[in-house]
């Protein structure tokens, strides 16, 4: 019998994807997830136990299977196939909608507490569902039994302390001046227009100012001054992070509510990371982060203060690596046991 003491038996299950290889966002962020729970659970993963420590984590290639019966909790994410033959206690990841999932599922979990808020709050949302989610959920869903905010978890490599060669080699690539980093894919929804509209006034202000864009590019780049890379592999993205002076977060719609780990890639490594304040921003970063922006004018500002005061700079970067602490493997174990055990089938 299992006591309250005992690991969870948690199965889990993304799509159909049968091995989780960190080349994609949310196989990222499923794996820094699993991760988390295997601290306090055995995760099986397609009925393999996911172990974190090995290469490949333990899996092995094979199609989806039923989900073994004997587990404490089932979560899935975008199999709803898998979903209809899991017993209770089950729950499904809030994203992408299915009716059957939100009426079924002992909860629904998402990654932000802006996202739990909109769907503990469906018919009372500033600008209805619609004008809230930016189009991603239909306007006549229903409300799910019970939302979980999951959060975010950091991969255990962001605390590693720096590799000086490592981080050499990428300084290398983008050149030695004061680089802005962009991470992620580039399509027209995703592109740092705030920076770029101010990119010539900055670059008269800091003659050595580099944009560095790394990720799939999906749209032209019309400037040739900004350096484009090929996707970074995540295992070097630490490195490639901590070779850049700022970051940019990303300003599309839905980072208002989905968020992006990779402002907290930035935080990890303690790089000033310039962002719009909106509520999934001021989850990650803190209420009083100094680089929120709400005009171009403010964002040249701070930039310039970032190349301009060390001192300024510096207390940026200890702040940051004072706040990661919240993301690491161990506090949000911590977080997710205390949500997670108590709808399990354990005591």
């Amino acid at each position: 019998m299992t006591t309250a003491s005992s690991p969870l038996k948690i199965y889990y299950v993304l799509g159909n994807q049968t091995q989780l290889e960190p080349n994609r966002g949310d196989k990222i962020n499923e794996i820094s997830f699993l991760t988390a729970l295997s601290q306090f659970a055995q995760v099986y993963y397609n009925n393999q136990l996911f172990n974190p420590a090995i290469s490949g984590y333990g899996l092995t290639k094979k199609r989806i299977e039923a989900p073994r019966p004997d587990c404490d909790l089932y979560i899935i994410r975008n199999n709803w196939e898998v979903f209809a033959a899991c017993p209770q206690p089950k729950l499904a990841v809030a994203s992408p909608y299915d009716e059957t999932v939100f009426r079924e599922a002992k909860a629904v979990l998402a990654f932000t507490e802006a996202w739990k808020y909109g769907l503990e709050n469906l018919t009372t949302l500033a600008g209805g569902i619609d004008g809230y989610f930016h189009h991603n959920f239909p306007t006549d869903m229903i409300a799910p039994q019970q939302v979980i905010n999951i959060g975010q978890t950091l991969a255990p490599h962001f605390f590693e302390a720096e590799d000086n060669a490592k981080i050499f080699q990428y300084k290398a690539r983008m050149g030695y001046g004061f680089t802005v980093g962009y991470f992620g894919r580039i399509v027209e929804h995703t592109r740092p227009n705030a920076f770029l509209r101010c990119y010539d006034a900055l670059k008269a202000a800091i003659p050595s100012l580099t944009l560095v864009m790394a990720g799939r590019v999906d749209i032209p780049v019309d400037r040739s001054e900004i350096m484009v890379l090929p996707p970074v592999p995540f295992a070097e993205m630490h490195h490639a992070v901590s070779a850049c002076s700022v970051l940019l977060a990303n300003e599309q719609p839905e980072s208002a509510w989905a968020g992006s780990i990779k402002p907290m890639e930035g935080m990890a490594r303690g790089i000033p990371v310039l962002a719009n304040p909106g509520p999934v921003r001021k989850e990650q970063l803190g209420e009083e982060y100094p680089l929120f922006y709400t005009s171009d004018d403010e964002l040249q500002a701070h930039l310039k203060r970032l190349y301009s005061d060390a001192a300024f700079y510096a207390s940026v970067k200890a702040y940051l690596l004072n706040r990661r602490e919240h993301y690491t493997v161990a506090a949000m174990a911590q977080r997710l046991e205390a949500q997670l055990r108590p709808i399990s089938k354990a005591p």
